[in-house]
């Protein structure tokens, strides 16, 4: 479900059962996996990430150029809290 006021760009996927609140921005290139949840305020762009995941308000990822999350699917269903930063390029 991608909330009134969020933005999600032409380049990027969301998979199933994905929350996006108000606020978020999705940009290009983002490979959003099933079941996770952005808060509102969350900036995602050029990442990958994995399943079950959940970014609390004020997130930014892969603003910097590359970032790859791809997050195993076990029970680990990480959790970034509210302001994290996590750019840079992917190995």
């Amino acid at each position: 479900m991608v909330e009134v006021g969020a933005v999600v760009h032409e380049h990027a996927t969301v998979a199933a059962g994905c929350r996006v609140s108000t606020g978020c921005v999705i940009g290009p290139w983002v490979r959003l996996g099933a079941r996770c949840t952005l808060s509102y305020n969350v900036a995602l762009t050029h990442c990958t990430v994995g399943t079950d995941c959940v970014f609390h308000h004020g997130v930014s990822v892969g603003q910097d150029g590359a970032c790859d999350l791809r997050m195993p699917m076990n029970s680990h269903n990480p959790t970034l809290t509210h302001a994290a930063m996590c750019s840079g390029v992917a190995p």
